[in-house]
C-alpha cells in the first residue's frame, strides 16, 4: 500500500515524463522546419456542368439577322423603298418640294458666286434640313416572301423624334400576310436607354408565325437599319467558370 508521500513522488514522476515527451515532440517539429503550404490541386480532366438559361428574345434583339432584306428581291415596293447591299440600311431620298429645293439652290449659287467659288450640285446636301436643305427619309414600303426557315424578323430604327415641320416620324410598321403586327407583339430593346449611354439604334423583333407567306415593312421616314430575317436561335458555345478552392472530382 502506497503512503501519501509515495503517491506525491509518483505524481512528480508522471509530470516529469510528460514534460520530456512535450519537449521531445517540440524539438522534432523544429527539426522538420516550417510547415509546407498546401499545393493547389489541378485536375486536367475535370468536367464541370452548370445549367445555363438563355433569354432568347433578349439575345435575338442583340444579334444581327442571317438574311438581310438588302440581299433579297422584294415582291413589291412603294415610294422606291430599297436597302443598300453595303450598309444594309434603307436608302433615303429627298422629300423637299421641288420649288423649295430650287429656292435653296439659287440662294447657294449666289453665295458661291460672291465668294468666287465654283458651284457643284452636291453642295445642296450640305445645307441643314432646318435651313432649307434636303429632307432625307427612307419612306415607303417593301414586301418580301417568307421562307419556312425564317423564324424571326428584326431591324433597327432611330429613336422616335420630330422631323421637318414638327412631323412625328414614328417607328416602322410590320405586316404579316397583310395584317399589322400589334405593338405588344413587337419586342423592342433600346441599348442607350437601358445602359444610360450612347448606343446603336433601338432594335425591334417580330416572331414569324408558322405558315406565314409574306412580310411587308413600312417606314415612316426614320433611319431603318439591319432589317432582315433570323434563321437560327442563339446558343451558348462555351462557358468558363473559376471555382477557387473546390475539388472538381466532387462536382457533376
Amino acid at each position: 500500500m502506497l503512503t501519501r508521500k509515495h503517491q506525491l513522488n509518483l505524481l512528480e514522476v508522471f509530470v516529469f515524463l510528460a514534460t520530456l515527451l512535450g519537449a521531445g515532440s517540440g524539438s522534432a517539429v523544429e527539426q522538420a522546419g516550417p510547415p509546407v503550404p498546401p499545393v493547389p490541386w489541378h485536375v486536367k480532366e475535370a468536367e464541370i456542368r452548370v445549367p445555363v438559361t438563355v433569354a432568347v428574345k433578349d439575345a435575338l434583339l442583340r444579334m444581327p439577322p442571317q438574311v438581310y432584306l438588302a440581299d433579297l428581291q422584294p415582291l413589291a415596293t412603294t415610294e422606291g423603298l430599297a436597302f443598300d447591299p453595303k450598309d444594309k440600311a434603307a436608302n433615303r431620298h429627298d422629300l423637299r418640294k421641288p420649288e423649295e429645293k430650287a429656292k435653296t439652290i439659287a440662294h447657294q449659287q449666289e453665295l458661291y458666286k460672291q465668294q468666287g467659288r465654283a458651284w457643284d450640285p452636291k453642295f445642296y446636301y450640305d445645307v441643314r434640313e432646318e435651313d432649307g436643305g434636303p429632307i432625307l427619309r427612307g419612306t415607303g414600303s417593301a414586301t418580301y416572301t417568307i421562307k419556312p426557315e425564317y423564324q424571326w424578323f428584326s431591324f433597327r430604327s432611330k429613336d422616335k423624334k420630330f422631323g421637318h415641320m414638327g412631323k412625328f416620324l414614328g417607328d416602322p410598321k410590320v405586316f404579316i400576310d397583310g395584317e399589322a403586327v400589334p405593338e405588344e407583339k413587337m419586342h423592342r430593346w433600346d441599348e442607350a436607354k437601358n445602359h444610360g449611354r450612347v448606343g446603336p439604334a433601338p432594335a425591334f423583333l417580330v416572331a414569324i408565325p408558322p405558315g406565314a407567306k409574306t412580310l411587308r415593312i413600312e417606314s415612316g421616314g426614320a433611319r431603318l437599319q439591319q432589317a432582315g430575317f433570323i434563321t437560327r436561335s442563339p446558343a451558348v458555345a462555351n462557358v468558363i467558370l473559376c471555382l477557387s478552392g473546390c475539388d472538381p472530382s466532387g462536382l457533376i
